[in-house]
Order: C-alpha cells, then structure tokens, then sequence
C-alpha cells in the first residue's frame, strides 16, 4: 500500500544509525514504537532536522486510543527517550539518558556480522556495476558469495 505518491514533496526518512539502532535493540512496546516513528517521521523526515510541531491528538491517526497514547507519551517522557515543550515532540538524541531496557534476546554480534556482511555484498554489487559484469551466474562475484555462506 503506498501511502504519499510525490517523492519531491514528501522525501525519505534519513536518521542517524545509532539512533535507529537504539531504538531497534530496545523494549518498546508496539505502541510506543508507532509513537517514535511518528515523531521520526516529522523530525527527521523532510530532509530537515526539525522539532515536531503537534498535539496529543495526531497521534490519533496511529489507530490508538486517546488514552493509551497519552499513557506512552508520559512513559516515553519519563524514561527520557521523548520530550515534550509545548507542542513540540522531539526524541532525545542522547541515548545514554534513555532508560529504556535493552532487549536481552537482541543478538548484537549477529547483526554485526549481518551488517557487515550486507555492506561487502554492496561493495561488490558496485565493484562489478562498474567493471560492466553482466549478472550471469558465471559473471557475478555476488551469486558465488551468497553462495558460498549458505
């Protein structure tokens, strides 16, 4: 389903890699993960670091209760990962404050090791762009590497 048709108007979310990690590796409940990304979408998502200017109520859009958004909001606020003046919600960029458990079933080796794999595989997917390598099975590093790991 695609929600916006203009890209120009509309641009890509671009957010800081320890950010989206912090908030990827944490306990949040489902609730409060659609809150974040919400905040995300509006602070980061218009290629300007900006404050989101809102109130209470559009988070409504989410499919949430009134209720039980304002019962997240306060929990994000007092586990220092959201912050409120006014009308303007913005995610505390200084994950050290957040007091927010990390999830014990997180594998964080494994997604290094994921990472790393998926940077390499783009390296060469690049490389071989450039050395005109067609993508036959014979002609492509990276059918051989996946390959290869599996």
């Amino acid at each position: 389903m695609k929600l916006l048709d203009k890209k120009k108007a509309f641009p890509q979310v671009r957010i800081n890699t320890d950010l989206f990690e912090a908030i990827m590796t944490r306990r949040f409940t489902l609730i409060q993960r659609r809150i974040l990304d919400l905040v995300i979408r509006f602070q980061y998502g218009f290629n300007v670091l900006k404050k989101s200017e809102c109130n209470q109520s559009n988070f409504l859009i989410l499919g949430i209760s009134d209720s039980a958004i304002s019962v997240n909001l306060k929990i994000l606020v007092v586990k220092k990962v959201l912050i409120i003046t006014d009308k303007v919600f913005s995610i505390n960029s200084n994950i050290e404050e957040w007091e927010v458990e990390i999830n014990k079933k997180f594998n964080n080796l494994e997604y290094k090791v994921l990472v790393t794999r998926h940077i390499e595989l783009q390296k060469m997917k690049q490389i071989s762009n450039k050395n005109g390598l067609n993508n036959s099975k014979e002609g492509n590093p990276l059918i051989s590497l996946n390959n290869e790991s599996k």
